[in-house]
């Protein structure tokens, strides 16, 4: 992230109400149950996969979610479960998976073009020569 971006991204992780319960229980060191942590001003998750590899999601503010589900669903050719995948490699928010659900569910593009399984295919049928 470029310095004046962070700066920005950090204010708004800060002013956000949704985020705030989170952003305390990140300062409260003394809390050993939380899963949330302010590394360097911002906020992230932690969390660890399946095979205990542990890593930290950015926790994203209201402002940049619809930006960063537009790009992961495009990026990940407009597919549920990859743009939820592609996004939840690194980012994370409150909802965060019944949001792209419903982004990607009421994507203009999306719904006009259906999913391969919504098309029928006709029986073959010999044609006249």
């Amino acid at each position: 992230m470029v310095k004046l971006f962070r700066k920005e991204f950090v204010e708004e992780q800060k002013k956000s109400a949704e985020l705030k319960k989170m952003f305390q229980e990140a300062k409260n060191e003394s809390s050993k149950k939380t899963n949330y942590i302010v590394d360097d001003s911002l906020m992230f998750l932690k969390k660890e996969n399946k095979n205990g590899t542990k890593r930290k999601l950015l926790v994203v503010p209201e402002k940049y979610r619809e930006n960063l589900m537009t790009i992961g669903h495009e990026e990940a050719a407009a597919h549920l479960t990859k743009t939820k995948n592609a996004l939840f490699k690194t980012f994370y928010w409150p909802n965060c998976f019944s949001d792209i659900d419903n982004f990607v569910k009421t994507c203009d593009k999306c719904q006009r073009v259906g999913k391969p399984q919504d098309k029928k295919r006709l029986p073959l049928k010999i044609v006249p020569s």
